[in-house]
């Protein structure tokens, strides 16, 4: 089952045309009998007319009719290219493959390459790549900026990317799983982040909030022995692109406030509120 956002966080992304909101919510209008995209240009409705749905296909069941300028029945995002190259049969593909690496796609682990996996979540899609040393990515597909990242993994790495399997891929899968059930909060996966030495050290300093809890960006930075570097902090979240197994989600505002976070700030409130729901008793957040 999808779970959507809350109300009023669907409500505000939608008044303002956000685009990180597509394929997450649609929209139905009460006065005129359609629904639509969050995006839709079209004049929003007074917020006591509009009804939320998870997928195109509930709403056609809740009596409305797609938008004709919107057109919400049409794909959403295009999933990155360098991860999803279609082609139109398994023989076609297994050619490709071939040409591409000179094996065919039933001896991928032993190409060079890093595999890539849909995992399919209460907050939407997430795209991992991993190869048997570890995850390199995990994020959500609607992410803005995941298909520069994907290419500066696969640029940096000088690997190739295709779809397959590998035990990291099955961890992270089950992890997740036990994450959104609140079984378990935690993750046992070796992590192989792409980023500089700073920030590097500010996302191995993510680890030492426990779920549950929450810091500031000005604890985080005292902590680092940088007080000044509460912007450089917020910076270094921004570009993790392993979401939720490296928790920048816990990072708030000194007043306690949510801001940034790639995934979309209601996503980031679920997932606390996930968290705090599920996590052993504990002093919950910690002193900003």
């Amino acid at each position: 089952m999808i779970t959507l956002p809350p109300r009023a966080q669907m409500l505000s992304a939608f008044l303002a045309s956000d685009s990180s909101a597509e394929g997450i919510f649609f929209v139905g209008v009460k006065t005129t009998g359609i629904f639509c995209r969050p995006t839709c240009p079209a004049r929003k409705p007074k917020p006591e007319n509009v009804e939320f749905f998870a997928t195109p296909e509930d709403a056609l069941l809740g009596g409305f009719r797609p938008c004709k300028r919107c057109r919400p029945m049409d794909a959403i995002r295009p999933t990155p290219t360098l991860v999803d190259q279609s082609h139109e049969s398994p023989s076609g593909f297994r050619d490709a493959f071939a040409t591409t690496f000179g094996r065919p796609p039933s001896q991928a682990r032993s190409a060079d390459c890093l595999l890539a996996r849909w995992i399919e979540t209460p907050l939407g899609t997430m795209l991992a790549l991993a190869d048997d040393a570890g995850l390199h990515l995990l994020d959500f597909l609607d992410r803005k900026g995941l298909e520069r990242k994907i290419h500066a993994i696969r640029d940096t790495l000088g690997r190739a990317i295709v779809p397959g399997d590998n035990p990291h891929l099955d961890a992270t899968e089950a992890g997740l799983a036990a994450y959104f059930a609140g079984s378990r909060l935690t993750f046992d996966i070796p992590l192989i982040p792409l980023g500089s030495e700073w920030q590097r050290t500010v996302w191995d300093h993510l680890h030492t909030i426990p779920p549950g809890e929450t810091k500031s960006y000005s604890r985080m930075a005292d902590e680092l022995g940088r007080p000044t570097a509460s912007r450089a902090i917020g910076n270094a979240n921004g570009l993790n692109y392993l979401a939720i197994v490296i928790p920048c989600h816990r990072v708030i505002r000194s007043d306690g406030s949510l801001c940034g976070y790639g995934g979309g700030v209601w996503r980031k409130q679920w997932l606390l509120d996930h968290e705090r729901a599920h996590a052993p008793f504990r002093l919950r957040d910690v002193n900003p």
